[in-house]
């Protein structure tokens, strides 16, 4: 591949014919001085297999602001035109933080439903305890039929089989309830 080519020490310009290794790329590169805006060439010829030169059919420098510009790329006389453009730096945009919630919409997200919780609560508590009957207290819409005119009816069979204990206030007798035995407390009629 030929490259055209200059020494800096001798100033021979000329056309450099790229010879190396047959499994490596070869590549033209040049190299120059920007003063104050004229141009001094430093160097141009061979460049052997540099990954950064590969594919580049231009000989394009990227480099802000160097002492010596360097330029490669790949293909016959590619380095016979060098330029520079330097690579655009993105622009950073700096995006503020989001801002933090305040301290009275945290206070409300956290105590709502704490709150909304604990009343539910106390309502289905007070609904249970006005629906449940207080103690002691009789149904209407129990059998509300007359009572027996003789106390002893409805009650099913007691036999007093033996006295246990006498006392002032009365005395305790061992009883056959249907197939148990129990005790009879019987009171004096005063």
């Amino acid at each position: 591949m030929p490259c055209p080519a200059l020494a800096h020490k001798t100033n021979q310009s000329g056309v450099e014919q790229c010879e190396g290794e047959k499994d490596k790329r070869h590549h033209c590169y040049a190299s120059w001085r920007n003063n104050s805006g004229s141009i001094e060439l430093v160097k141009k010829g061979c460049w052997l297999d540099d990954f950064n030169c590969y594919d580049r059919v231009e000989c394009v420098a990227t480099e802000e602001n160097p002492q010596v510009f360097f330029c490669c790329c790949e293909g016959n006389y590619c380095n016979d035109r060098f330029f520079h453009f330097p690579e655009s730096v993105p622009e950073v945009v700096f995006e503020p933080p989001p801002p933090t919630p305040s301290l009275l919409n945290i206070l409300v997200y956290a105590l709502l439903p704490i709150t909304g919780l604990s009343m539910i609560i106390l309502l289905s508590f007070w609904m249970y305890r006005h629906r449940k009957p207080p103690y002691g207290h009789v149904d209407m819409t129990e059998d509300t039929s007359l009572p027996s005119p003789s106390p002893l009816e409805g009650l099913k069979p007691l036999q007093l089989l033996e006295i246990k204990a006498r006392g002032r206030f009365g005395c305790v007798w061992k009883a056959r309830l249907m197939n148990d035995y129990v005790a009879v407390k019987i009171f004096p009629v005063q």
